[in-house]
């Protein structure tokens, strides 16, 4: 498998960070002031690669200066609580991602309603996280986890980012759903918690690709499904969950553009005019899967209803898992 086809080009997103902050002649229709693209997130992440590759576009579309601005901290957020309290005329947008709308609602005590106050405009990117395996357990497929965890409960270990993130949630919903009994080993960021997987003191996890892709092709790590129902095109030699067995389980990650409640419908149309002109874009769907994600744009309503599934199945995961935030 060639992991440099999935992971990040750094000429080609560079570009794109140029445009993305180069001052662009504003029109009456959109206004004169900078629109802030907000990140939840350090730069280098999905989220912000993300936003540095459709904010060029926007800014040529939209014919005003688009500026990535990075807030991280909690997950993502004190970036969406900037925006939930921001004025809603379009120049203040969220690189949305599901922890803080779809997950963190169930676990803290959040300073916005991630429903009533934000204006959903569109899904930005898809992409599947993968399960793996450490390659000491000797285990290849999901049918083997399966067969071996229940074999011995209680016995073997999974690594996560951290109490209800969604490596955590993603293996409780899949213990849920095969009936075996795991270990939780909670780590502060992927880099820790792939380290324990390679170094045999945690057998599973549940990762973004960046972060598993390289160790898979050196044979340290096994790959055993995706994180998905459906088949990737991005990662062809890696088996589905309904191909592995496990059909109803289905936890894609996601990136969408959020603004404040109350944007008018005449900027939602405005954005949604340039988006369709980002998916069109060869070098920005390019650019997007040389990070391992996918461009799938949506309409308002739609996306609302993605968020709201995912809400529903994450509030039942977490109850009947009684988890807790740290």
């Amino acid at each position: 498998m060639r992991i440099d086809r999935y992971l990040p080009v750094l000429a080609v997103l560079a570009a794109f960070v140029i445009g993305a902050v180069a001052p662009a002649k504003a029109n009456d229709a959109f206004g004169s002031k900078p629109i802030q693209l907000i990140v939840g997130f350090t730069p280098g992440g999905g989220s912000d690669t993300a936003a540095r590759v459709i904010a060029p576009i926007l800014a040529k579309e939209l014919r005003a200066t688009v500026i990535v601005d990075n807030k991280p901290g909690a997950a993502g957020i004190i970036a969406s609580d900037f925006v939930a309290k921001a004025k809603p005329d379009g120049h203040t947008l969220l690189v949305a991602s599901p922890g803080a709308f779809t997950i963190a609602p169930y676990l803290n005590k959040l300073p916005y309603d991630p429903v009533k106050d934000f204006t959903p405009v569109s899904q930005l990117t898809f992409y599947p996280n993968i399960m793996v395996a450490g390659a000491e357990t000797g285990i290849t497929s999901v049918s083997e986890l399966i067969a071996k965890t229940k074999a011995a409960p209680g016995k073997y270990n999974f690594a996560s980012t951290g109490v209800g993130a969604t490596p955590h949630l993603a293996f409780a919903y899949f213990s849920m759903l095969t009936g075996i009994d795991l270990n939780h080993v909670p780590y502060k960021g992927n880099p820790q918690a792939v380290a324990d997987v390679l170094g045999g003191r945690v057998e599973f996890y549940v990762a973004d690709p960046a972060a598993v892709l390289p160790h898979i092709q050196t044979g340290k790590l096994r790959a055993l499904a995706l994180s998905t129902k459906d088949k990737s095109r991005l990662f062809p030699d890696i088996p589905s969950m309904t191909e592995a067995g496990v059909p109803k389980f289905d936890v894609p990650f996601w990136h969408g553009l959020m603004a404040p409640k109350g944007l008018p419908d005449d900027i939602v149309k405005k954005l949604l005019a340039a988006l369709s002109v980002i998916g069109a874009d060869r070098e920005v769907n390019a650019a997007i899967e040389k990070a391992g994600m996918e461009l799938r744009l949506s309409n308002p309503k739609d996306f609302a209803q993605m968020m709201d599934g995912e809400r529903a199945r994450w509030k039942y995961v977490i109850e009947t898992n009684n988890i807790k935030a740290e």
